[in-house]
């Protein structure tokens, strides 16, 4: 496929390319809930907050209407948009025109050697971000009711960043270092890599946990209409999309959320702590001795992929990693299993962006960044 200044896949495989994206699951079979009561309308309040958070400047979706556009109606013609929403929310629907999506392919970053792999890139109408924008903010406040999102996923969550993850996994590598010399443990962590997660994800199973947390049954319904009867369109025509969470919109990241908050509720080995940010998952053991810190690992990873083939995702062995992060501790390498495939431990591993070193330092690392923006600052001042 050839690519243009852009970094975005154009020419004749393009429909090819996106169909591996998007892997084609069967049909969603699944019956409505049958709602006892009346629904609780949206408000005035809700349609202007969710239309607050529509993001200036965003490519358009299909119908080709600017975020900018869709604000201004909200706030211009606020009942009148808020009698649309209403009458969708009451009848558990989410519109056709709004499920439909243009996806523009941008190809990732690759190594020498390695074949091309592709950032799907959907672009969805503004009203109907709109619309999930109102369903977002109710759907929340009912899993909220019920337990909340689990509490290390960092992902996707108000008030939460990459920073939190990484400042959770490192004091928690910490952790094993204090104390006196005799009582400190050794603690290895491992950055687990889901192949193709959001676009894999089964609209099922997804449906399955709003039920099992006790979500109401209008959202449930609404949910299902909105996984229901999705379109990707491409240069080269469109196709269905039939699971994973819609990328590009405001909804899904809730939803994967809800679905992925399982696996790192799950019960491990002491001393084991899984950290997610949206799919990336990291494994962090705790131990006395390496023989224990590989048994405790290899377990969880054992676990982990065992949920992962039970809930339709795998695990990529390949590009996964793992570290030893031990401070001044003396130990020599060694690898964990996962899924049949050795790793072995590297002296640092990049994890959302940053890199873990065995020896639990970063200055290298803010040195490489302070060098980096002084080239940018340097590049950007005329001379």
């Amino acid at each position: 496929m050839e690519k243009g200044m852009s970094g975005i896949a154009c020419g004749e495989n393009v429909m090819e390319e996106a169909r591996k994206l998007f892997p084609e699951h069967g049909p969603l079979e699944w019956t409505d809930l049958v709602v006892d009561g009346q629904v609780r309308a949206f408000t005035l309040d809700s349609l202007h907050e969710a239309a607050g958070r529509l993001r200036k400047g965003k490519a358009p979706g299909p119908d080709k209407i600017p975020p900018e556009v869709c604000k201004m109606y909200a706030k211009e013609y606020g009942k009148e948009c808020l009698e649309v929403m209403n009458r969708c929310l009451e009848k558990g629907q989410v519109p056709k025109e709004w499920k439909v999506a243009r996806l523009v392919p941008f190809e990732k970053e690759r190594k020498e050697g390695e074949n091309a792999r592709y950032r799907p890139i959907c672009l969805l109408n503004g009203m109907g971000k709109l619309y999930e924008g109102m369903l977002a903010a109710r759907l929340r406040n009912d899993v909220r009711r019920h337990g909340g999102l689990a509490e290390t996923q960092y992902g996707f969550k108000a008030g939460r960043s990459t920073i939190d993850a990484m400042m959770d996994a490192r004091e928690y590598a910490r952790g094993a270092n204090v104390g006196a010399w005799g009582t400190r443990r050794f603690c290895v962590m491992v950055t687990v890599d889901v192949r193709n997660a959001f676009n894999t994800v089964s609209w099922r199973l997804i449906l399955e946990r709003l039920v099992s947390m006790g979500v109401e049954p209008y959202l449930v319904n609404v949910v299902r209409s909105y996984l229901s009867d999705r379109v990707v369109q491409t240069k080269m025509g469109e196709f269905e999309m039939t699971a994973g969470v819609p990328q590009g919109s405001v909804l899904g990241p809730l939803l994967w959320n809800i679905f992925y908050g399982e696996v790192l509720r799950m019960e491990v080995p002491d001393e084991v702590k899984l950290i997610g940010y949206a799919d990336d998952l990291a494994v962090i053991t705790r131990g006395k001795s390496e023989e224990d810190l590989r048994e405790r690992t290899e377990e969880a990873l054992r676990l982990v992929g065992a949920w992962m083939g039970d809930n339709g995702l795998s695990l990529a062995p390949d590009k996964s990693e793992t570290v030893l992060l031990v401070e001044r501790r003396t130990i020599r390498g060694m690898s964990v299993c996962m899924e049949g495939r050795m790793i072995e431990t590297r002296e640092a591993v990049r994890y959302l962006g940053v890199e873990f070193q065995r020896n639990l330092r970063v200055a290298e690392q803010v040195n490489r960044v302070v060098r980096k923006a002084k080239m940018v600052v340097g590049a950007l001042v005329p001379l």
